[in-house]
């Protein structure tokens, strides 16, 4: 039986796409009876019967959400110990922790694969004004010695490697159909457009507030969500939410927007989608891959100047069914086999 480290830095409590990419990876994993192991930042671990020195974390200024760990090195002997005893490696973030994680396993020289999942040197660049030229040159570096960048998709992969990363290949992500489907769907008397997204400047939650749609439903949580319901007051805003109370709202909502113009997937498409609800986007990576124009959602081409107003009408009337049967091709499954396959 095959053991598999996985390394990240972003885990619980923390509610973002990259821990549910993995929680969702890892269900499906020890399904088909692999052996996981997550070493997280906050990871209870003993040496010979005693507890490591406590972790110490730092919160990003600009993403309070976000803890680092300042210490990594209290698991230096997990770490290697993983890498004596032959486990498959998948550093899954940049941050700290991956780091000393790729220190270590270069000097092992002991192979491992990691990960690329969203377009951080961009997102950074909107808050510091430092060029992602920059940040792009420690990602290009950082993944250098991978045998295999997993990137979510196709889009993406393109990227990178123009920019001269190697060994970059695709891991697809998936939905969980037995949660989120057309069964909660209760619509709502005059209709709604609703937006899960994280509350903050980056992800362009303004312009979701500013449509020209009366019925707006908000659901997410971050630093920028009491500006928000102090700016739009006429939007419903929901705060976080998950399980069938999640899925009833995508269910039954008119559509999805997602204003993001940063993202490289969003997992929350995939979720409206098998619920029956289209999705209006822009066209950037993630929903080009995912969006089939009038059959599951609309795209928006920004670069001709248009804005999602333009489709708002056309969205509504993208049918429900063609839109849940497109989505039965995405299940974390698949997901699962493909990350397998890359891990090879």
């Amino acid at each position: 039986m095959q053991r598999t480290a996985i390394i990240t830095d972003a885990w619980e409590p923390q509610v973002n796409g990259i821990v549910r990419t993995y929680q969702n990876l890892i269900k499906e994993l020890e399904k088909k009876e692999e052996t996981i192991e997550v070493l997280h930042p906050k990871s209870m671990c003993y040496n010979g019967g005693e507890p490591l020195p406590e972790w110490v974390m730092v919160k990003l200024p600009f993403y309070r959400e976000v803890e680092f760990i300042v210490n990594p090195w209290i698991y230096k002997k997990l770490i290697n110990s993983y890498a004596f005893l032959g486990y498959k490696i998948h550093i899954a973030t940049e941050g700290p922790l991956g780091l000393y994680a790729k220190y270590l396993l270069d000097k092992a020289k002991h192979p491992y694969t990691t990960a690329y999942h969203t377009k951080f040197p961009e997102f950074f660049e909107s808050y510091t004004g430092f060029s992602s030229k920059l940040l792009y040159k420690y990602y290009k570096w950082f993944h250098s010695k991978s045998k295999c960048v997993m990137v979510p998709t196709e889009y993406t992969q393109e990227l990178l490697l123009n920019k001269g990363f190697k060994n970059v290949k695709v891991w697809s992500r998936g939905v969980n159909h037995k949660l989120f489907n057309p069964k909660y769907r209760k619509p709502w008397g005059h209709g709604y457009v609703l937006c899960v997204a994280r509350a903050s400047k980056e992800k362009n939650i303004d312009e979701f507030c500013q449509l020209q749609h009366p019925n707006k439903v908000f659901i997410g949580d971050g630093p920028y969500l009491e500006e928000l319901k102090q700016k739009y007051p006429f939007v419903n805003f929901l705060g976080q939410l998950d399980g069938v109370d999640l899925a009833r709202y995508y269910a039954s909502a008119d559509a999805l927007v997602y204003p993001s113009k940063t993202d490289s997937f969003g997992l929350v498409m995939l979720e409206s989608m098998a619920c029956g609800t289209p999705v209006l986007a822009y066209d950037i990576d993630g929903p080009k891959e995912i969006i089939e124009e009038n059959i599951n959602g609309c795209i928006v081409e920004s670069e001709y100047g248009y804005n999602l107003n333009s489709k708002i009408e056309q969205i509504v009337s993208v049918k429900r069914d063609s839109t849940e049967f497109s989505a039965k091709k995405w299940t974390w499954e698949a997901s699962a086999l493909d990350f397998l396959s890359n891990m090879k």
